[in-house]
């Protein structure tokens, strides 16, 4: 999910009515596509615990940037900034890249594309 697919900047405009419900939404909606697989907090830009209180700032400010996510992510975002009525923007490219994947006892090869040839 996250290393074959582009990646979009998240910006609110607008601030939700009620940031705590907001951010919980989020947080239940990432929690399902992901499958729980990857945390909320693998999207916020920051790792780090002063990012946190930046990331409620801007959402309580209505403004700035709040998360980094890939094009399955942006979908369920966008739903949750509606349901808000939040504006927001994203910043990114929508492709999508398919890759295969060879096995050979332990060891795999992924790549965009394979191609046999006869020797």
């Amino acid at each position: 999910m996250d290393h074959n697919e582009s990646q979009h900047e998240v910006f609110i405009n607008s601030k939700p009515e009620d940031s705590e419900t907001f951010i919980a939404d989020l947080r239940t909606s990432f929690y399902e596509v992901t499958k729980g697989w990857r945390k909320f907090e693998d999207y916020t830009e920051s790792k780090s615990e002063n990012f946190d209180s930046v990331f409620n700032k801007n959402i309580r400010k209505g403004s700035g940037k709040i998360l980094t996510v890939p094009s399955s992510l942006l979908a369920e975002t966008e739903k949750i900034c509606q349901k808000h009525d939040i504006k927001m923007t994203s910043f990114g490219n929508k492709k999508m890249t398919q890759n295969d994947l060879i096995m050979i006892d332990q060891q795999f090869i992924i790549a965009e594309q394979f191609i046999p040839r006869s020797m």
